[in-house]
């Protein structure tokens, strides 16, 4: 069955977790959690997972306040662990304000023949820093799933968004897209696709007003095995800056891949 929570706030803490899951051919559960405010410290988790033919639930958190995540194995996950058949479940999250810090994350995986799901955020302010994660990725031949991310603002600082295709799949790896007020990617920040495999990387699409990436901060996509790197295209109608070494935007085939590197297309209205 489904797991339905509606309360004032949550605190989820100290390894404790919101889960559902199926072990055979029937699908797990979806997991909803509606509150003003919630928090996943200390290893505390919302999850779904499938290890067997059935598909895992989606997970969906509301929370009209703020959604924290912070710690070590805190976070929102949907996967498919590797002897399984089924697809993943997806995670949508919708927030006035979405912190994540210190290894905190969001993650959706395939491990076995299925799918990876769909990450999608809809948040007022979103800041990442301090190895905070959102990510999907792909280990066999399922397909990762995309990360949708829209938000007023969007800062990732020391923390990332990845979308993977692991060494061994086959499967491709889902596509990054944003669209936002501002972004900010700094101190080392970045949103990168990648494929070491045979299936391609995702590409990259970036919408917003006004963009900075700074202090060693990028935007990457590329390729270490025999697919296809993942396209960049970035689109600022006001102001894109990039500044400081290292910082930028890349594509790149690295040594020993045969796949081709992807494209970096972008418009905006300045750049500097």
């Amino acid at each position: 069955g489904n797991v339905t929570v509606t309360a004032g706030s949550v605190l989820i803490n100290g390894g404790a977790d919101i889960s559902s899951s199926t072990l055979g051919g029937g699908n797990a559960g979806h997991v909803l959690l509606t509150a003003t405010d919630v928090s996943l410290l200390g290893g505390g988790t919302i999850d779904s997972s499938t290890n067997g033919g059935g598909n895992g639930g989606n997970v969906t958190v509301n929370a009209s306040g703020t959604l924290t995540i912070s710690g070590a194995d805190s976070g929102i996950f949907a996967s498919a662990a590797k002897a399984s058949s089924g697809n993943a479940g997806g995670v949508t999250v919708a927030a006035g304000i979405l912190m994540m810090s210190q290894l905190g994350e969001i993650s959706s995986s395939a491990l076995g023949t299925g799918d990876a799901g769909q990450i999608v955020l809809t948040v007022g302010q979103m800041v990442l820093s301090n190895g905070g994660l959102i990510d999907s990725a792909t280990f066999g031949p399922g397909r990762g799933g995309g990360i949708t991310i829209n938000a007023g603002s969007l800062t990732i600082s020391g923390a990332g968004i990845t979308v993977d295709a692991f060494a061994g799949s086959s499967g491709s790896a889902g596509n990054v897209t944003v669209t936002a007020g501002s972004v900010l990617i700094t101190a080392q920040g970045d949103i990168s696709s990648s494929t070491a495999g045979s299936g391609d990387a995702g590409k990259i699409i970036l919408v917003a007003d006004t963009m900075s990436i700074t202090d060693q901060g990028g935007v990457a996509g590329f390729t270490a095995g025999s697919g296809r790197g993942g396209d960049v295209t970035i689109t600022a109608g006001g102001t894109l800056t990039i500044s400081g070494t290292a910082s930028g935007i890349t594509t790149a085939g690295f040594s020993g891949s045969s796949g081709n590197a992807g494209n970096v297309t972008i418009a905006t209205g300045s750049l500097q």
